[in-house]
């Protein structure tokens, strides 16, 4: 696979970061478009794993967003004949659709929240000598990862508010990153 071009990283870092500050410039009224936040996951085990994922987003519709993510993780692989610890970062796009909105219309009691379908694919760069082809050869290389999952959404104020998501890798192409069930928990605004 071939790797991205220094000027392409750059471009790409530019426009995320201009997009990103239009989101946090933005009109803070409760009927916006633009959102901003990232998910935070934490897996402890034989592979302990800390994963930050920053996004910037659109909602095209009330029941569907869209967002751009960055990503960050920490990889602890503490297998006794294979340990070591490496950095992953990369790139993403992620889409919610919400099948419900707003539970209080469908429950007795009041929750302002809502549950959704949640689609994800990332572009990450691996450490090839960890999860390459076996040997030391150096060097990084790009590798796809799919989730697919759902979640619940709790509004905690006129703009903000708290997804939980539980999401599964879709091990498409033999290299799997994370545990059978990704939990994770994000903060948006």
């Amino acid at each position: 696979m071939k790797t991205v071009s220094g000027k392409c990283k750059i471009l790409l870092s530019f426009l995320f970061l201009t997009f990103f500050f239009n989101v946090a410039s933005g009109n803070e009224t409760a009927g916006r478009k633009h959102f901003f936040g990232s998910y935070i996951g934490i897996h402890m085990g034989d592979i302990n794993q800390f994963d930050i994922t920053p996004m910037a987003g659109y909602v095209f519709t009330p029941k569907l967003r869209v967002a751009l993510t960055g990503k960050y993780q920490f990889y602890r692989n503490k297998r006794l004949l294979n340990m070591f610890d490496t950095h992953i970062y990369g790139t993403g796009l992620l889409v919610d659709y919400f099948l419900v909105e707003n539970l209080d219309e469908l429950l007795p009691f009041r929750m302002q929240g809502g549950l959704f379908l949640h689609a994800e694919t990332e572009l990450i760069s691996l450490e090839r000598r960890h999860f390459g082809s076996g040997d030391d050869e150096g060097g990084r290389f790009w590798h796809p990862v799919y989730l697919a999952g759902g979640g619940f959404r709790y509004q905690t104020g006129e703009n903000s508010f708290v997804n939980l998501a539980v999401l599964f890798e879709l091990d498409i192409n033999g290299v799997s990153l994370y545990p059978p069930t990704v939990f994770r928990i994000g903060l948006f605004f």
